[in-house]
């Protein structure tokens, strides 16, 4: 937005460096080694997480809708495989101005730990539920439609001894307690000033 990326992935990791350690990174199982390393695990995507847990490793994310070319282009995934219950994330891009980012969770049980986080190279500023984002001279607002504090924390207090530390990277990340229901809805959105 504004010519910035804002939310970003890590790259790929240095295959011989880890392969010197011992590190069998070719291990894809659902238990798997690679799984632990930062750039690879879903601890560093821009994804939901549910109480800290790897997703589905040999599983798949399904498209269910997708209006691309349209004033107000939205997609909508069924995450459900990937977590083992009803997981849906849903982006609205509202007249093209706003985007909308909204995850819809059902079956899961009282209390477990829903974390929505993105990587980002930005500086970031909270209040409350508003996150601010400054880059490059310009800024972007995401603002959570529940009661949340966003939390930011450099990528170095989350990498261990076997990743390959990169500088200047965040995850800015709220996380919520699911209800009795065991049903969750939250939205962000993203706003330009």
């Amino acid at each position: 937005a504004g010519g910035i990326r804002w939310g970003l992935e890590c790259g790929m990791e240095d295959y011989n460096r880890l392969e010197q350690m011992g590190y069998n990174l070719w291990n894809r199982e659902q238990d798997g080694l690679r799984w632990g390393v930062f750039r690879y695990g879903n601890l560093s995507h821009n994804i939901p997480v549910i109480n800290g847990e790897r997703q589905c490793v040999d599983k798949h994310a399904r498209v269910v809708i997708a209006e691309i070319n349209v004033p107000s282009p939205y997609v909508n995934v069924d995450l459900s495989d990937l977590y083992g219950r009803a997981v849906f994330r849903e982006f609205n891009f509202r007249n093209r101005v706003g985007l909308e980012i909204t995850d819809t969770l059902s079956n899961l049980t009282e209390c477990q730990l829903v974390r929505w986080q993105m990587l980002t190279s930005a500086t970031a500023a909270s209040r409350g539920r508003v996150l601010t984002l400054t880059q490059g001279g310009k800024s972007i607002t995401l603002e959570a439609d529940v009661d949340v504090e966003w939390t930011i924390t450099e990528t170095t207090a989350l990498y261990r001894e076997w990743d390959t530390p990169q500088e200047n990277l965040r995850m800015v990340s709220f996380e919520r307690r699911t209800p009795v229901s065991g049903e969750m809805k939250h939205t962000v959105v993203f706003t330009l000033p």
